[in-house]
């Protein structure tokens, strides 16, 4: 591994650019909080899949899934971002992609034909987009923080994480209030938690 090209004259260790560093993460952690694990993955298995059962198996390939393209972009875009002096650029095309892929979860109907189908490949597409933005915000660190404080600021960061999900959590609440009623199959419940990301 190489030491970070820092470009110089490039200060470090300035609050005001830790804080936005760190905001990024916090403000981030929604997808993961409303879309992977809670609100869209339960309207998912719930009202898009056949039943719970194979909504579960299915949404669980899609992780995999994800995983395994994850694993094999990161290096490759990684090494182009670095290459390139691109990484914001290449962070922001990534947060694009997860938040049109969120919005777009959103108008996936129980109704329409193939909406699993196609709901898990819009889900995959996002969350692939959201993990390889990561590698991209990752690589900020070395080049904003001294590397006495990459360890405090990293942590920093990451310690109120769960906040920003936990905050958009709350807006689609009554959302979650209809997620057991009868009629969740006629859609109208679960799809909230893709904008409020």
């Amino acid at each position: 591994m190489t030491a970070p090209v820092v470009p110089v004259g490039q200060p470090r260790d300035v609050p005001r650019v830790i804080w936005s560093w760190a905001f990024y993460d916090w403000a981030n952690s929604a997808f993961t909080t409303l879309v992977v694990t809670f609100i869209y993955s339960y309207y998912f298995t719930q009202a898009l899949a056949p039943d719970g059962i194979t909504g579960t198996t299915w949404w669980s390939r899609g992780i995999g899934l994800s995983a395994v393209l994850v694993a094999l972009l990161s290096p490759i875009m990684g090494a182009a971002a670095d290459r390139g002096g691109t990484r914001k650029r290449f962070l922001a095309v990534a947060t694009g992609i997860c938040v049109l892929g969120s919005v777009t979860l959103t108008f996936i109907a129980p109704g329409m034909a193939n909406a699993a189908l196609l709901a898990l490949i819009v889900f995959v597409v996002a969350n692939v987009a959201f993990e390889t933005s990561m590698v991209f915000y990752n690589a900020f660190l070395p080049t904003i923080a001294s590397p006495e404080k990459i360890g405090e600021n990293g942590f920093n960061a990451r310690a109120p994480n769960p906040g920003g999900g936990l905050v958009r959590g709350v807006q689609p609440a009554p959302v979650l209030q209809c997620a057991g009623a009868p009629h969740r199959r006629q859609g109208g419940d679960g799809r909230a938690g893709g904008p409020s990301v």
